[in-house]
């Protein structure tokens, strides 16, 4: 009947948390649900599970400690002081207008209110004065009693994103050590976390499975083995990248504490073959590798090649010591191979594709920038011995030439997507081969192909 509350008459409460949990996550749905009435509102607040948070601004502490007053059953929180807590302002209570609230805003910060998003479809009150951090001075982004304060009221905290959050320490991670004991995944990027913080995290999240540490300046070995010690059973996925003080001292624990590890990502310049090596003799189940270690050698990967039959994606990047010989042990071993990316990788050659292409023949997607020594018979080799290829990319490759596109548009008939930037002498012809040969083709992109003029387009 038009007009009737037919939902909420006929629906109990735990059927509508049911319906709204099916939204799917997705922030401006639920904050539409949200403003559907009262009651959708209150179990919209008790439900919502997941946040992204301001980290910047003087009030960045309160905003995060109100907003989990309203919604404490947060499971997915990310923290990032790209974004700005002095705009979240809430509707004052009935007895204040909007305009009073706004116009207590500084003029700063009412500036920023048409760029910076409201969070959680909800506006929050500021306080009338700025507080002060312990020592007195002025704190303009969230610190340790913000980050307290999330622990605190979300125990059932499951993944945890810290971005450029420059006030938290250590003291801050401790309290989310001792709260949330169902920490699954934690993600630390340009933060000055310290030693006893990460040991904390070890102690006290013993379901962590998911570690990534990006810019993290105050960690060092003691604190990263610390962790791994710890927790280091249940670690699936772990991502280092730029931290100055973590070594091969940190892989040799990983490679005798994480026999489970499935993913690994690594940028380093301190880290040599010893702990790449160690990595591929103590987790076997290893399916995913991106690295970036200008000081391993073709050792490293040798041992990969030997000891992870289960890799399925490899990244190498930036590699001036890896050959030929690298590549061929990879073919030998990895059978399962599906994605595999080269970026610079200076000193690998056409044998390199053709040890993958004969051995490898699961590959799917295959991306290859600036690797200077690699020719027309690199991409030869894959069209004839890869006919599941669906995504070919080539970047800064000036000695690939057309002839290399008739294998490919006779070989891999299923490519659905192909990328072609700065590669010089790939021209008309090529397209033809790939157009009369690839009929499933949906994407195609093609960036300062000077060869390529207009006979490939009118196919």
């Amino acid at each position: 009947m038009k007009g009737a509350d037919l939902i909420n008459v006929a629906l109990p409460e735990e059927l509508l948390e049911d319906v709204l949990r099916r939204v799917g996550g997705e922030k401006l749905d639920l904050d539409a649900c949200a403003l559907v009435c009262r009651r959708w509102r209150r179990l919209d607040r008790a439900t919502r599970r997941s946040a992204k948070l301001p980290a910047s601004g003087v009030h960045a502490d309160e905003v995060v400690g109100l907003f989990v007053e309203r919604f404490p059953a947060l499971a997915d929180v990310s923290i990032d002081e790209r974004l700005s807590a002095d705009a979240a302002v809430v509707s004052a209570p009935a007895s204040r207008s909007r305009r009073h609230v706004i116009s207590s805003i500084p003029s700063g910060s009412r500036s920023r209110m048409s760029r910076v998003p409201r969070f959680a479809g909800i506006l929050f009150p500021l306080p009338s004065e700025q507080t002060p951090s312990a020592d007195g001075i002025e704190s303009f982004c969230l610190t340790d009693v913000g980050l307290t304060s999330l622990a605190r009221g979300c125990k059932g905290l499951e993944k945890l994103s810290l971005v450029w959050c420059s006030a938290i320490s250590s003291t801050g991670l401790v309290r989310v050590a001792e709260n949330c004991k169902k920490l699954a995944s934690l993600d630390i990027q340009a933060c000055y976390i310290g030693d006893p913080g990460l040991v904390a995290i070890g102690e006290g999240c013993n379901l962590l499975n998911n570690l990534s540490l990006r810019f993290v300046e105050g960690a060092t070995d003691e604190g990263l083995i610390g962790l791994i010690k710890s927790c280091g059973q249940s670690l699936l996925s772990l991502g280092i990248a730029n931290c100055a003080w973590i070594t091969d001292a940190s892989l040799r624990a990983v490679g005798s504490h994480c026999p489970n590890l499935e993913i690994l990502s690594l940028e380093s310049e301190l880290v040599k073959n010893e702990g790449v090596i160690s990595i591929a003799k103590g987790c076997h189940f290893l399916k995913n590798l991106k690295l970036q270690c200008i000081g391993a050698g073709d050792e490293a990967l040798e041992a990969i090649g030997s000891c992870c039959s289960l890799l399925e994606i490899l990244s190498l990047n930036n590699f001036e010591r890896f050959t030929d010989r690298s590549l061929s042990s990879i073919a030998k071993g990895c059978k399962n191979l599906t994605d595999l990316v080269l970026n610079d990788c200076l000193l690998l050659t056409d044998r390199s594709l053709e040890f993958v292409a004969r051995s490898c023949k699961k590959i799917a997607r295959l991306k290859i920038n600036g690797c200077q020594n690699m020719e027309t018979a690199a991409l030869e080799h894959i069209g004839r011995w890869c006919p599941g290829l669906l995504e070919l990319s080539l970047i800064y490759c000036p000695r690939v030439r057309d002839t290399a596109f008739l294998e490919l548009g006779k070989g891999c008939t299923l490519l659905q997507s192909l990328y072609l930037v700065d590669c010089s002498r790939i021209g008309d012809d090529a397209m033809c081969h790939i157009a009369q040969g690839c009929k499933y083709l949906k994407e195609i992109s093609i960036r300062r192909g000077y060869e390529v003029i207009s006979k490939s387009a009118s196919i």
